[in-house]
């Protein structure tokens, strides 16, 4: 009995070593919502060297896109980073602190207590619902948005793809590919 109860002890510890080392946790974007000083810094490492600064207030602060590869402790592994205007910084690894991004939903989406956890509150997301065209008297068109400002959320936390984000109404989990990592486009 002993030796069966070891058996079973050994194939779980097993099958959690294998699911945590194929555990595929897929990239996403995020645009630099900085609005302390002048640059943002790109570090070696969390809380290691700058690396080097983006200047986000000659843009304005959704300027940047920065794509994420990995995160730890408040920090996000970054390996690309796309300004509006089309320049592309790629092709390294640096660290960005989840304080200076952004992220926002175009979906109704749900946030949970934990990841595939249980609902705690609804975010309506921005979708063209949002949105009205007007007729201006010189035959302009002109774009309304419904309410003052657009949803944006920051992260918290992040388990691989679900992110913890931080709204106006509450904090709660959410599968990543709920998100949009761009404030000026809607996303699938």
């Amino acid at each position: 009995m002993k030796k069966i109860l070891n058996l079973t002890l050994l194939i779980i510890i097993w099958n959690n070593v294998s699911y945590a080392q194929n555990k595929k946790c897929n990239s996403f974007e995020v645009w630099i919502d900085d609005d302390k000083g002048e640059f943002t810094n790109i570090r070696a490492e969390p809380n290691g060297t700058i690396i080097f600064k983006i200047n986000h207030k000659n843009y304005n602060n959704w300027g940047y896109l920065v794509n994420v590869i990995d995160s730890k402790n408040g920090w996000l592994k970054i390996n690309n980073i796309t300004g509006m205007d089309e320049c592309e910084i790629s092709n390294f690894e640096g660290w960005i602190h989840t304080s200076v991004v952004g992220i926002t939903t175009t979906h109704d989406i749900y946030l949970l207590d934990e990841p595939n956890g249980k609902r705690l509150l609804k975010i309506i997301g921005e979708t063209l619902e949002h949105f009205k065209v007007l007729d201006e008297a010189d035959g302009e068109k002109l774009i309304e948005i419904k309410g003052e400002k657009i949803n944006h959320f920051k992260i918290i936390d992040i388990d691989c793809n679900w992110m913890k984000i931080k709204t106006k109404k509450g904090s709660g989990w959410v599968q990543s590919e709920k998100l949009c990592g761009n404030p000026v486009t809607t996303c699938p």
